[in-house]
């Protein structure tokens, strides 16, 4: 990028005093158990989806995890 040492100092420097340190987790992240963080930190009322492994589940504190079918089912059972 050709910049002068000056300003590649001070870009080092902001980078070092505004950056946090990260750790990397050598274990896989579970794409499921992310879903149901999400879920019950914006206090869902239930997840929809077509993951038979959430699908067994059913509910996890409170949130319901549904198919889309159940979902549909549910939405027109609501407007009738």
């Amino acid at each position: 990028m050709k910049l002068p040492a000056s300003r590649t100092d001070e870009i080092l420097q902001f980078l070092a005093d505004e950056a946090s340190t990260l750790v990397h987790d050598a274990r896989p992240i579970d794409a499921n158990a992310l879903v149901l963080a999400e879920a019950l930190a914006g206090n869902a009322e239930l997840v929809v989806t077509g993951d038979a492994a959430l699908l067994r589940l059913g509910a996890v504190d409170g949130v319901n995890i549904v198919s889309p079918r159940v979902f549909w089912d549910t939405l027109h059972a609501r407007n009738r």
